[in-house]
């Protein structure tokens, strides 16, 4: 209300005043609100849906300029809101906590029931803080200018006192050319009880730490919020991972968040990326446990060595499967909320590798159970109950949840269902599920959603972006309006997680010609193939 109302953006390329002011006064909030909701929720949510899309050459601004409707599409996606929020966090730290809020107060009261822009908050800052143009400088590098600062970071412990060696530069995927850029950006670390923090620039520097001796564990990115990537040396990566429940659940979310990107991108190994799905799996955080999941189903199959192949294996036979036979289907009465989170994922993902298939037929209960009467299975546990029945159902299981969907009148449950059936694996049950697109009697908002939740499955992508190929003159017309972007640019985004090159020049070749023509869809499709590109040249795919 405040950065909306109160005081309104002058034009659209200060749309983050608005919206990543409310994402981060909502985690604020929460912290204080209920502090058992916030322990690495909202790194989850920020960090990772944020850096996923500014790795890319073609990231924008966090204040990006909106010059035509293309632009104006693109203001409203995780750089205004959870990169927003998670740099304004980042330097309300440096500022100070006290400092920062006396800024937003002078900035409020100056401008409101009127317009502002970036500069006069940017102004308001700089008169509270005292800290000079140099301080204001660092703060516009990271809302005037696209992209993340990868920082490495390794401990040298041969002389007195022990100190890091570091090095930042512009995180740059595998595949990708993309211009240098440069940040003054506040590092923090922790070792022990101790933080120590420094500003440090591109390119090499030494920081001695304050603390002498040198410490078993250092945590790169202290309390996981700093807007960087860290990549540790070898040693040092795996003295953090060797003694996982010494980081908070905030460093451990953000560090298997940091590797994920690291490992699809081509500049960390999968067998880092597999190390660290074990620890934050042995993390006693539900979200580290959730995150880790993530980390550890990312990890194609398709892409590993036969070693890689086997500690994928051992770490879901050893982690996975135990954790999931104790949690189980069913919610307990006392339960937390962030167990109650976890279930959902640990549940799918440990029914997609169960060989006994006792989770899948579990699954195939509950949901003809829920099928029957929704009281059944809680709410939380729905959409992965009908997903797993959906994923592995025969034709009977199939024919009931495709009946339900059509049957339903309630928004809610017709997502759930529609979803489901995007993941059924069955060929000839996948064919008739795309075919439900095509009929009059499928609205057009059923049909986006149904083509949505198919490109968004690893296992039937390829399958829905041939039937969206051959099928698109009948299927475009239908599809609902937006007034952020042309349907079919949403159905972009699972896109780019193709991977091979025969699959690159399929969507070349289709989407080319087309996304000028498309409300948004330039940027969308750029993002789109420079995703599957960062794939194809991290992954070898032929």
């Amino acid at each position: 209300m405040w950065f909306g109302n109160l005081v309104t953006l002058a034009w659209w390329d200060d749309t983050w005043l608005n919206e990543a002011f409310a994402s981060w006064m909502g985690d604020k909030v929460i912290e204080h609100y209920r502090a058992d909701w916030a322990r690495g929720w909202s790194v989850r949510y920020g960090r990772s849906y944020a850096l996923e899309l500014d790795r890319l050459p073609s990231a924008r601004r966090i204040r990006n300029p909106v010059a035509d409707k293309n632009d104006l599409s693109g203001a409203f996606d995780s750089i205004t809101y959870q990169k927003g929020a998670a740099v304004l966090s980042m330097f309300e730290s440096w500022f100070s906590p006290e400092t920062f809020r006396q800024g937003v107060r002078v900035f409020l009261k100056r401008h409101a029931l009127a317009n502002a822009t970036s500069e006069d908050f940017i102004r308001a800052l700089g008169e509270a803080s005292g800290r000079g143009a140099e301080a204001l400088a660092m703060f516009r590098g990271f809302i005037e200018q696209p992209g993340v600062p990868l920082v490495d970071i390794a401990l040298e412990c041969s002389g007195e006192p022990a100190a890091l060696a570091l090095e930042q530069q512009r995180l740059r995927p595998a595949g990708l050319a993309a211009a240098e850029l440069a940040w003054t950006t506040p590092l923090c670390v922790r070792y022990g009880t101790w933080t120590q923090c420094a500003d440090i620039g591109n390119g090499k520097s030494f920081l001695p730490l304050t603390q002498p001796a040198c410490p078993s564990l250092l945590v790169a990115n202290a309390g996981g919020k700093s807007y960087y990537v860290a990549r540790y040396a070898r040693g040092l990566g795996e003295r953090a991972r060797s003694q996982p429940d010494l980081l908070s659940a905030n460093e451990m979310v953000g560090a298997l968040i940091d590797v994920r990107v690291l490992a699809e991108s081509g500049l960390a190994a999968l067998s880092d990326a597999l190390a660290w799905a074990d620890a934050g799996l042995a993390h006693m955080s539900p979200v580290a446990r959730l995150e880790a999941i993530e980390l550890l189903q990312k990890q194609r199959d398709a892409w590993l060595s036969p070693a890689d192949a086997r500690t994928k294996r051992e770490i879901i036979a050893r982690r996975v499967q135990p954790l999931a036979a104790a949690m189980t289907w069913s919610e307990a009465a006392a339960e937390a909320e962030d167990e109650r989170e976890l279930r959902p994922r640990l549940m799918s993902f440990a029914a997609q590798v169960d060989d006994d298939a006792q989770l899948r037929g579990r699954a195939r209960e509950l949901a003809t159970a829920w099928l029957a009467n929704h009281d059944a299975v809680p709410a939380t546990l729905t959409p992965a109950v009908l997903d797993t029945a959906a994923r592995f159902a025969d034709a009977d299981t199939y024919a009931r949840l495709e009946k339900a969907a059509i049957a339903t009148t309630d928004r809610r449950e017709r997502r759930y269902l529609l979803a489901a059936l995007g993941k059924v694996r069955e060929a000839k049950l996948r064919t008739a599920m795309l075919e439900l697109s095509l009929k009059e009697d499928t609205n057009g908002y059923d049909a986006a959603e149904l083509l949505e939740a198919t490109l968004a499955d690893d296992t039937n992508r390829r399958a829905a972006f041939d039937f969206l190929r051959a099928n698109y003159d009948a299927i475009a017309p239908k599809l609902p309006q937006s007034a952020l972007a042309s349907p079919i640019v949403w159905l972009m985004e699972p896109l780019g997680e193709l991977c091979t090159r025969e699959e690159r020049a399929l969507f070349v070749d289709f989407f080319k010609e087309r996304v000028a023509s498309l409300f948004g869809g330039p940027r969308a499709y750029q993002q789109a193939l420079e995703r599957i590109d960062i794939c194809v040249a991290a992954h070898g795919s032929p």
